[in-house]
C-alpha cells in the first residue's frame, strides 16, 4: 500500500489510520514507520536483483530518456528512465537513476549517465532521448563513445541521439507566445485575481446571471507548462462575458489589476486574442498529448505529428489574418531550426512509420515527405530511409540471424 500510493512510511503511524486499522482488523499489529521502512527498502533491492538480471541475460536493447535540471537550492539533479520490451513483448518504463550530478557540462552528463548504465548491467543502448540543450549533444557524444569502444552500438551509434519531440513542441509554442505576451498576462492576472481571493463566489453569481452553461470552472497556468496556458486561456475565454459583468460589479478588480507592476484589465482586443490562442494551441496540445504517452509506444507517430505541423503552420503564414500570420512565422523559424535540417535530425524518425504494418512505404509517406522537404531534399530524405531501412535489417540478421544465413 505505501509503495504503490507512494505514501510517506510516517503514515502508519497516523492516528486516523491507526484507528481504522483497530476497527477493521483489531488483531493486526501495525508496524511502526522504521519497519516498514526496511520492508520497502528490502522489496527495492530484491526487485533491483530481478531488473538487473533481467537486463543481463533476456534484454537485447535499451532505450534511455534522460533530464537534468537545477533545484532552488542550487543542486544539479538528473533523472534517468529506462524504456525496454519483455519476454512478452510489453513494454516497460523504469526509472533506474535520480541523483546529484556534478554539472550541467556535457562530458559530466555524459560518465554520470555511463555510471549508472554500469551499475545496472545496461552495456546495449539503442537510443538516448534528451532535450535539446547544447550540453547534451556532448553527453550522447560521449556515450556513443564509450559503446562503439565496446562494439555495443547499432549503425555505430548513428541513431543513438533522438530529440525530445515534446521538448521541440514546447519550444515551438513559447515562441508563438511571445506573439501575445501582454494579451496572456492580462488574463492571467484577471484569472488569478478570481482565484486567489473570496471574489469566485461573486463571480459564479455573474455566471449564473450570464446564463453561462459551462460545467468547468477557470483554471491557473505554470509558468514553465505551455499546455497550462492553453487551459487557462480556453477556460477563460468562455468566461468573457462575465469578466466584462464582474468588472462592472467589483470596483477592486480594476484597481487590482491596475496596480504597480500590474499588466491592466483585459480590453476587448485581449480576449479576441486569447480565444484566437487557445483556437491555435489546441492542435500542439493534442499534438503533445499524443506523443507524450508513455504506457505505448509513440515513435511511429512522430512522423506523422511533424508533417501536421508543418501543414499547420504553412497555413498560418499564409493567413490573411495578421496576428495569425505572425505567429505562424514566427513558430516556423523555430521548426525549421530542428526539423526543416534532413541531414541533421534522426532518421529513424522516418524508419519508426515504415516499419508500421499500415504503411510501410507506401505512397503516403514519400508524398508526405515531399511535402515537409520539397521534390529536391525529399527525393534525397526518401532515398537515405530506404537506406537505412535496408543497413538496419542486415546488421540485425548478422547479429541476431542463423549463423551462415545471407542477406
Amino acid at each position: 500500500m505505501v509503495i504503490v500510493d507512494e505514501l510517506p512510511f510516517a503514515f502508519v503511524e497516523k492516528p486516523g489510520f491507526t484507528r481504522f486499522v483497530a476497527k477493521a482488523c483489531p488483531r493486526f499489529n501495525v508496524p511502526s514507520r522504521r519497519t516498514v521502512t526496511r520492508y520497502c527498502v528490502r522489496i527495492h533491492y530484491r526487485e533491483k536483483v530481478k531488473l538487473k538480471k533481467f537486463f543481463k541475460e533476456s534484454c537485447e536493447r535499451v532505450c534511455v530518456t534522460t533530464d537534468t535540471w537545477t533545484s532552488s537550492q542550487k543542486q544539479n539533479f538528473m533523472c534517468v528512465t529506462a524504456h525496454f520490451i519483455d519476454n512478452d513483448w510489453i513494454l516497460h518504463k523504469c526509472i533506474i537513476g535520480f541523483f546529484l550530478v556534478r554539472g550541467h557540462k556535457g562530458e559530466d552528463i555524459g560518465k554520470d549517465l555511463e555510471k549508472c548504465l554500469v551499475e545496472w548491467g545496461i552495456d546495449k543502448v539503442f537510443s538516448v532521448t534528451i532535450d535539446n540543450a547544447s550540453p547534451n549533444d556532448g553527453a550522447v557524444s560521449y556515450i556513443k563513445r564509450i559503446m562503439n569502444s565496446a562494439n555495443a552500438s547499432i549503425g555505430k551509434g548513428e541513431y543513438m541521439h533522438m530529440g525530445c519531440a515534446a521538448h521541440i513542441l514546447n519550444l515551438i509554442v513559447t515562441d508563438g507566445l511571445k506573439e501575445l505576451d501582454i494579451s496572456v498576462k492580462r488574463v492571467c492576472a484577471a484569472v488569478k485575481f478570481i482565484k486567489n481571493s473570496p471574489a469566485r463566489i461573486k463571480f459564479k453569481k455573474c455566471a449564473k446571471l450570464e446564463k453561462l452553461a459551462n460545467k468547468g470552472f477557470l483554471s491557473l497556468d505554470v509558468c514553465t507548462r505551455w499546455n497550462s496556458t492553453f487551459l487557462m486561456l480556453k477556460a477563460a475565454a468562455t468566461y468573457e462575458k462575465v469578466f466584462v459583468r464582474y468588472e462592472g460589479e467589483d470596483p477592486y478588480f480594476a484597481i487590482d489589476l491596475n496596480g504597480d507592476k500590474m499588466p491592466g484589465v483585459p480590453r476587448p482586443e485581449d480576449w479576441d486574442n486569447a480565444s484566437k490562442m487557445a483556437e491555435f494551441l489546441e492542435h500542439f496540445y493534442k499534438l503533445t498529448l499524443r506523443v507524450s504517452a508513455s504506457d505505448h509506444c509513440t515513435s511511429h507517430i512522430f512522423f506523422h505529428q511533424i508533417v501536421d505541423i508543418i501543414v499547420l503552420l504553412r497555413a498560418w503564414c499564409g493567413s490573411g489574418d495578421p496576428l495569425r500570420r505572425e505567429m505562424g512565422e514566427r513558430m516556423m523559424d523555430k521548426y525549421n531550426k530542428y526539423w526543416a535540417d534532413h541531414k541533421s535530425f534522426n532518421i529513424l524518425i522516418f524508419v519508426a512509420v515504415a516499419l508500421d504494418p499500415r504503411y510501410k512505404l507506401s505512397n503516403y509517406i514519400k508524398i508526405a515527405t515531399f511535402e515537409m522537404f520539397g521534390k529536391i531534399n525529399g527525393e534525397e530524405v526518401w532515398t537515405k530511409m530506404n537506406t537505412t531501412l535496408k543497413n538496419l535489417f542486415q546488421e540485425y540478421v548478422k547479429l541476431y540471424g542463423p549463423t551462415g544465413q545471407e542477406v
